[in-house]
């Protein structure tokens, strides 16, 4: 610490000499800068946003209304439900009626277990394009003839093949299916496409075939979920009762039943159409594993069942066949495991502090302005002037993003449910049958939820420069932050997470092995979730949306700023301004002492140009204005420091701001309105009066025989400051909890 001469008054003299203090600031209050209409609409849309954060985005989520209850933490999600896709004859199946879409066959989630199946059985018919084997003219559709064969040699494929022998003996292999598990992907949204390695996990799923004779089964009176036979996975599933579970939540599946017996209904409408014929069908049960979710949300599977039918003309032997008409019918649903019920009190009272605080935030600060001027003589009006004048002077981003307190309460109800949100948001933007119809309404809902991140941008950015001016900092290197524009531009990227781009749709099948039937195994594969894993490792793989647009939006900003610098660097000896991310404010001695330097998070300009200075110039106004551009350049050139600036040890850097025996009024008013805006933070203002006061010294320049308040600490960094101790004199030491408001705001 620096030697300071010290002379301490009595008390009653220490009263005089703060008296003798304020007479020789200025009688008003008078903010520093300047307010011109787009600050004001600036700062009034700020704290718009600021004080209507739950108003437009909600507590959270109480309840997946759109989704069944299954279990307690299980919820159901019916898509189109049951569905014919296409029924084709010799007659039908020809180059003159339209072709099939590629959708149904390719990019559909239940397409998965007929691709697989085919790649497994090798199936000749399905063409190579299906499998993305090979890259074709999708903008045709697949020929009818096409899908025809492609059904026909499906049926035919599974009715021949011969399955692995079932786990232990349970049943005995009969030929007419197979059993896989299958590594595939569905990718189709834009956080698809980023950094896929680090965030994109491959699905797996467990996929079954199965054979049926529907003429001979109903001659032996078996029905498809007989116990009796082999029967398909579906049978015991939990949406194996669509009627029952989905009736509550949509009227137009509640007559369909159970699966089996809805199927059944269908094949006998059409055993009925062609009473002659043999009626075979195959079944494709395909169940997704569990993904893996983060703390609320904890895990999502599709499943899905395909039955492809078959009508054949035999002889009297079933000897020579010939196939009259395929067909494809679907059922199709989802689930998803979340606890947003238990978790719901305590996001939503997060969200609710942090909203409280907001609001206390900005009362405190209007009521800190009016005790500002309230110590000058003025008319009433004159007064409602001055004290709107500076609440709109005063930035508006620094009130925001200043106050750690509701940066952290959002912060953490964002991690808890954000993976959950945003599960609700990829539902509410799903392409169905390959359509996708943007709802402007629920697109807008859905990016003013996504902009809830500009809280995580603003925590690391708190986290930052709290740890750089934690060793080797004084007020003359200022404090780091950047442009409030940084921020909403970084935060804005994760509202394009859930943009669908269904010419994009990748759903190939990676992988696939035969395994043995076993439905005690799939069950177990299936329905298993992750929850080996901890606390902090569940909310950060909630939080990868956010990661991977939040660094897509930080080298996006970088790229722009590096390709505005090379195009203006011709420019360079006419501008009077640089392009930074990352700007330094000059800070007076109550830095650090008084509030955290991380409060100027954002800087106080705002602005993504810094003002080139030569060091032999002081820091001044700017001689005459060349543009508006230029102005805004130098405007704050007392308080803002290029990066290639950085003082050294024992540098005299010559500026108004920190030189007491120098500073004008402009550096008065700028420390004055940088107290204002940052010590009205009422956590903030309550440890300095309460909690734990500081020690502020008043100090007499013994060359000009100014007073100055200065906290006691700001002498540890003598040897880094421009400040020249020996000239000063210690009067009177005195504690934060016993200055006035207007004191405290002139202390540094």
């Amino acid at each position: 610490m620096a030697k300071v001469p010290t002379h301490i008054v009595p008390g009653g003299d220490q009263l005089e000499l703060l008296e003798r203090h304020r007479q020789q600031r200025t009688p008003a209050f008078q903010p520093f800068g300047s307010l011109r209409w787009h600050r004001c609409v600036l700062s009034i849309v700020t704290y718009a946003l600021f004080l209507s954060d739950i108003l437009r985005t909600g507590l959270g989520i109480r309840q997946l209304s759109s989704y069944v209850a299954v279990d307690p933490d299980v919820r159901l999600f019916f898509g189109p439900y049951a569905y014919p896709v296409i029924f084709l004859t010799p007659q039908n199946a020809t180059v003159q009626h339209p072709a099939v879409p590629f959708w149904a066959y390719k990019y559909d989630t239940t397409s998965i277990t007929m691709r697989a199946v085919a790649k497994a059985l090798r199936l000749p018919a399905w063409t190579p394009c299906v499998l993305y084997d090979t890259v074709c003219d999708e903008s045709r559709g697949l020929s009818r003839d096409v899908v025809f064969r492609m059904l026909d040699d499906m049926i035919t494929g599974i009715k021949k093949h011969a399955p692995v022998a079932p786990l232990h003996g349970r049943r005995h292999a009969t030929a007419g299916g197979l059993t896989l598990r299958v590594e595939h992907v569905v990718s189709e949204m834009l956080s698809d496409y980023i950094l896929p390695q680090l965030f994109r996990r491959n699905r797996r799923r467990t996929c079954q075939a199965t054979y049926y004779d529907f003429t001979r089964q109903q001659q032996q009176r078996y029905a498809l979920c007989d116990p009796r036979s082999a029967r398909p996975y579906a049978c015991l599933d939990s949406f194996a009762n669509i009627g029952r579970l989905c009736a509550a939540a949509n009227r137009s599946c509640r007559n369909l039943g159970h699966f089996a017996t809805h199927l059944t209904t269908h094949l006998a409408l059409l055993q009925r159409a062609y009473p002659n014929a043999t009626l075979e069908f195959v079944v494709l049960n395909g169940r997704d594993d569990f993904t893996r979710g983060g703390f609320v949300y904890h895990g999502k599977t599709i499943f899905d069942v395909v039955v492809f039918t078959r009508v054949r003309r035999c002889d009297a032997a079933r000897a020579a066949c010939t196939t009259i008409g395929v067909g494809d019918y679907r059922f199709e649903a989802s689930a998803l495991a979340a606890s947003e019920q238990e978790w719901f009190l305590l996001i939503a009272s997060l969200r609710a502090v942090g909203q409280a605080y907001a609001w206390l935030r900005v009362t405190a600060l209007v009521l800190g302005v009016v005790h500002a001027h309230r110590v000058a003589p003025a008319s009433g009006l004159a007064q409602v002037r001055a004290i709107l004048r500076t609440v709109l002077i005063v930035p508006s981003h620094i009130v925001v993003y200043s106050s750690l307190t509701p940066v952290v309460c959002y912060v953490l109800a964002h991690a808890l449910d954000s993976s959950l949100v945003y599960e609700r948001v990829r539902q509410e933007f799903n392409a169905k049958l390959g359509t996708f119809r943007l709802d402007v309404a629920k697109f807008v809902g859905a990016a003013t939820v996504a902009m809830r991140t500009v809280w995580v941008v603003a925590f690391i950015g708190h986290t930052l420069s709290h740890v750089a001016s934690r060793r080797s900092w004084s007020p003359a290197a200022g404090v780091a932050g950047v442009p409030e524009l940084f921020i909403a531009f970084i935060a804005s990227c994760t509202v394009l997470a859930h943009f669908r781009l269904p010419h994009w749709r990748d759903c190939r099948v990676l992988q696939v092995a035969e395994v043995p039937t076993s439905q005690a195994l799939r069950d177990l594969r299936g329905q298993a979730f992750d929850s080996a894993r901890g606390v902090l490792n569940n909310i950060a793989l909630g939080s990868t949306f956010d990661a991977q647009f939040l660094a897509l939006a930080l080298a996006l900003i970088i790229l722009t700023v590096l390709c505005l610098r090379v195009l203006l660097r011709p420019l360079r000896q006419w501008l009077s301004f640089d392009l930074s991310l990352l700007s330094y404010t000059r800070v007076p001695y109550s830095a650090v002492w008084l509030w955290p330097s991380d409060a100027l998070v954002v800087n106080w300009a705002n602005s993504v140009t810094l003002a080139r200075q030569s060091p032999l110039t002081p820091a001044g106004p700017a001689a005459e204005r060349k543009s508006w551009l230029v102005t805004a350049s130098k405007r704050l050139s007392v308080v803002l420091q290029p990066l290639q600036r950085h003082p050294t040890a024992n540098a005299a850097v010559s500026d108004s701001l920190l030189h007491l025996s120098s500073r004008n009024r402009a550096a008065a008013a700028f420390v004055a309105t940088l107290n204002l805006t940052v010590l009205s933070d009422p956590l903030l203002f309550y440890r300095l009066r309460v909690a734990r006061p500081q020690l502020v010294g008043l100090y007499e320049c013994q060359t000009t025989g100014k007073l100055w308040l200065l906290p006691l600490e700001s002498a540890l960094d003598a040897i880094d400051a421009p400040l020249d101790w020996a000239t000063l004199r210690r009067l009177a030491l005195l504690s934060t909890s016993e200055l006035s408001w207007v004191d405290l705001l002139y202390c540094g």
